[in-house]
């Protein structure tokens, strides 16, 4: 009953947000230089319902062999290659995948925009703007928002720390983790689920995440 309590209380607070909104993922190579191969989206309405989904595997880097040449990466490309076989992914530079994003996020009227860990995924766009030199920047035009800011309602309980401990999702120093991994496995009861890795899916389980934790059906 806590939780739930919580959680209305959270949806209130953030009702003057709940309209159109998107939920991307990058998935990148290195960290500090961090080229995104796979840029990710989920647009829905304010009750969540999905208005479009989209897949861009990046071409200058996915098509640069020598970046996938780790075994991680190695392990990943027979992926992406179904993806682009079975059409689930469209493979385009980073700044026509920023082009059509754009389009997106005007043509449903998108205002906010959400991701885990968000600093990192606007460092992705930054630096990839540099690097392409690219002038069209999807992220100018919204607000963008951390959606874990949202998880207390979930990871502040003691129920949820039970559940990593109990599971071993736990960082080294001991600590519960506060991923999208772990609260996704907390939320569905699910301590066995592994996330995809892949921008698409990511941003499909990070909704389900910020939904949840809004009060509205996943």
């Amino acid at each position: 009953m806590a939780q739930t309590k919580k959680g209305w209380r959270l949806a209130t607070r953030v009702k003057i947000i709940m309209t159109n909104r998107i939920i991307f993922d990058t998935e990148t190579i290195g960290l500090e230089k961090a080229f995104c191969y796979n840029l990710g989206y989920v647009i829905t309405d304010e009750n969540g319902k999905t208005l479009i989904a989209r897949s861009f595997i990046i071409r200058q880097i996915y098509d640069n062999k020598p970046l996938f040449a780790t075994a991680y990466y190695a392990q990943k490309r027979p992926i992406y290659t179904a993806y682009l076989k079975g059409k689930k992914a469209v493979k385009v530079s980073w700044g026509k995948a920023c082009q059509i994003m754009m389009k997106d996020i005007k043509d449903f009227e998108v205002e906010n925009a959400y991701a885990y860990n968000s600093k990192f995924d606007e460092k992705v766009f930054y630096f990839n703007h540099l690097f392409f030199r690219n002038k069209t920047r999807p992220l100018d035009i919204v607000k963008v928002h951390d959606i874990m800011d949202y998880i207390s309602v979930f990871t502040e309980t003691d129920d949820y720390k039970e559940f990593c401990k109990t599971h071993g999702l736990v960082n080294k120093n001991g600590k519960v983790k506060r991923t999208a991994e772990s609260t996704y496995a907390y939320i569905t009861n699910n301590h066995n689920y592994k996330e995809e890795h892949t921008a698409l899916e990511d941003s499909k389980i990070e909704l389900f995440i910020l939904l949840t934790a809004l009060g509205l059906s996943a």
